[in-house]
């Protein structure tokens, strides 16, 4: 207690017992995905950008999980765990290999020309199938529905497909192709629409410049609690509070990961 030893007015200040509650962080994120480099399936705690980079590199094309990661920093995050299931910094396969891509030229729709309703594909791989120009035109017997198409190889005409269709059949414009052609395949593009392609246009056949993204699976992604990989293994961590797998979308978008498969990490993500 304190001592008065002179009269006066003195003020003393007592508790009141309960006591405001100080603000703390609660939410601790954990990403899943690509990074240029970097141990695979091992969790790691990073606190900042440079301790991110100084573990897993930098930015990569055909990864969105350094951009993820940049912007939770960039936006007050404190700290998070990264969980990389492939690393893109390298331009050669698991097996040592360069993959080699094949040539490719996408085939707009007359209806909605955003977006590709078909895919022309080179059957040589690399440079070989390079330097064809695939043309749509209008076919012999014209109709809404039929179109011709021109395979160029410089100023040379190298094939052609009369009365193309989109509809089934023998005209049917990827399986007449697959008959007849020793040069081309045509594909329908994923989630394109399925109509006449625009006419008049010529599209050079070329290796598309994409990212190289590793054949992963849904089950990379989810992972095993046992086997501490993928997101399953951060069950052992109880401060995350959040998960984010940005690339399971630059999977699904490459074509890596098809809809079951999305779907499949997305509903584990979940749960």
């Amino acid at each position: 207690m304190p001592s008065y030893l002179s009269p006066g007015v003195y003020v003393e200040e007592v508790s009141s017992g309960a006591r405001p509650i100080e603000g703390v962080g609660t939410a601790l994120c954990a990403f899943v995905g690509f990074t240029e480099r970097g141990p695979a399936n091992e969790p790691i705690l990073v606190t900042n950008w440079t301790q991110y980079t100084n573990n897993f590199g930098g930015f990569v094309a055909g990864a969105y999980l350094p951009q993820s990661v940049f912007g939770y920093f960039l936006n007050g995050g404190g700290s998070a765990y990264v969980v990389s299931v492939g690393a893109l910094g390298t331009d050669e396969s698991a097996n040592g290999a360069k993959p080699i891509e094949a040539a490719t030229a996408e085939l707009t729709s007359g209806a909605d020309s955003a977006r590709p309703g078909f895919t022309v594909r080179a059957i040589a791989e690399g440079a070989a199938g390079q330097g064809l120009d695939v043309e749509i035109t209008d076919a012999s017997d014209a109709t809404d529905d039929t179109f011709k198409l021109v395979v160029h190889r410089g100023t040379e005409v190298v094939e052609t497909f009369d009365n193309l269709t989109t509809k089934r059949g023998a005209n049917n414009v990827v399986a007449a192709v697959r008959q007849q052609s020793k040069l081309i395949r045509v594909e329908e593009s994923k989630g394109g629409p399925v109509a006449v392609p625009r006419k008049g246009v010529r599209t050079p056949i070329a290796v598309p410049d994409t990212p190289n993204i590793p054949a992963v699976t849904a089950d990379a992604y989810v992972g095993d609690t046992s086997q501490r990989t993928g997101f399953a293994g951060l069950e052992a961590i109880e401060d995350i509070t959040m998960l984010c797998v940005p690339d399971a979308m630059s999977a699904y978008q490459a074509g890596v990961l098809d809809d079951e498969g999305l779907k499949a990490v997305q509903l584990a993500m979940i749960a």
